[in-house]
């Protein structure tokens, strides 16, 4: 018979020692002497997933309703631990001309945001994330209109909240 295991978790370009043991249906133990390999570089760049991107803008406290600018918040998830980045430009095509700074901090979890943006206009983006053997993954082209110069998320939130409660007094 022919058995198969498969082993993750392990780093690349490490050395490993190895035994497999089996118990056969009448309780016979076998074990095998010790393997020895060294894991193959690692050339898989990390797979991004579940990209979202929310439009804010910057709080009244902070900015004059002329002069508010506009954010993009880009949260996202990869299948191994890795830096963020986000490289973006005006319009809805052509180069990213601007770049986030790298979080270094390698994560599966990532959240980067883009500010000092202008409200009511169109983005591209491209969302990278890069793996400790300098394996880059990218999302590839992602549109995103930053939202009209009114009022933040929490201040239209709060707005509502005061509507309702007007309505129901």
């Amino acid at each position: 018979n022919v058995h198969k295991m498969s082993l993750s978790g392990l780093l690349p370009e490490t050395k490993y020692i190895a035994t497999v043991e089996g118990i056969d249906s009448l309780g016979n133990k076998a074990v095998s002497e010790k393997i020895m390999f060294t894991t193959a570089t690692d050339t898989r760049p990390p797979i991004i997933s579940n990209v979202r991107i929310i439009g804010d803008l910057i709080s009244r406290n902070i900015q004059s309703d002329k002069s508010r600018s506009a954010q993009l918040i880009a949260t996202w998830e990869t299948d191994e631990p890795s830096n963020s980045q986000i490289e973006y430009g005006e319009g809805s095509s052509g180069d990213f001309v601007n770049k986030t700074n790298t979080d270094s901090e390698p994560r599966t979890k990532h959240s980067v945001i883009i500010s000092n943006l202008i409200p009511s206009k169109i983005y591209h983006l491209n969302v990278l994330s890069e793996d400790s053997a300098g394996n880059i993954g990218e999302s590839g082209l992602i549109i995103s209109i930053t939202p009209k110069s009114n009022d933040t998320v929490f201040e239209s939130v709060t707005k509502s909240f005061r509507n309702i409660f007007k309505f129901l007094q």
